[in-house]
């Protein structure tokens, strides 16, 4: 399984994939671009259960595909290209719920961070992520599992939070990264999500 971006990505840039999954991190791998990919934030939770995750890699070998490898029936995921962005970790995060609602919070200490969060419910239950000056990535809602994705530039170090809500409860979790930035720039956004399963 994979995602597709429209164009080739550009050396150097930095791929993140956000995901959602039914199995555990270790169920879960990303491979292309000539990138040592690693888990960037997450998992939300640990074991056999629905986990919220983010993944990274520094483009070294331009392509249009990056590679997803799951299980059949729960992993929903996204994939963006930035610019201006290092693989540097500032900080990370996430978190696990049983609620309405779901936020997950990071204390940033560069300027100019690119801060990417993923929240969402195992029932893929129409929701609202957080508002400006977050921008949500997607719509990634799907009929059993969602997983919504957004960003903001953090322009002096503090705390950020990002959030998702719904209506009914349900199991959730997010999880966020901040990135060291230049000047942070999306050059390519995936938001169909590659899917694995019946949804």
């Amino acid at each position: 399984m994979g995602l597709n971006f429209p164009n080739a990505t550009q050396a150097g840039d930095l791929v993140t994939v956000t995901c959602s999954e039914n199995f555990g991190l270790n169920l879960v791998s990303v491979a292309g671009q000539g990138a040592a990919w690693s888990a960037a934030a997450g998992p939300s939770a640990g074991g056999f259960k629905p986990a919220w995750l983010i993944f990274a890699g520094q483009v070294v070998s331009p392509d249009t595909r990056v590679a997803i490898t799951g299980i059949l029936g729960g992993l929903n995921c996204a994939a963006q290209e930035w610019s201006g962005v290092t693989p540097i970790i500032d900080a990370s995060n996430a978190a696990a719920t049983q609620s309405t609602s779901i936020s997950v919070g990071i204390t940033t200490t560069s300027p100019r961070d690119l801060v990417l969060a993923v929240a969402g419910n195992i029932a893929g239950a129409r929701s609202t992520v957080s508002g400006a000056p977050w921008v949500a990535l997607n719509s990634a809602d799907i009929a059993s599992l969602g997983a919504d994705s957004m960003y903001r530039i953090a322009g002096r170090p503090g705390t950020y939070l990002a959030g998702d809500s719904w209506l009914g409860s349900n199991t959730s979790g997010a999880a966020i990264v901040a990135f060291q930035s230049m000047s942070p720039v999306l050059s390519q956004n995936r938001d169909t999500q590659a899917t694995i399963g019946s949804n």
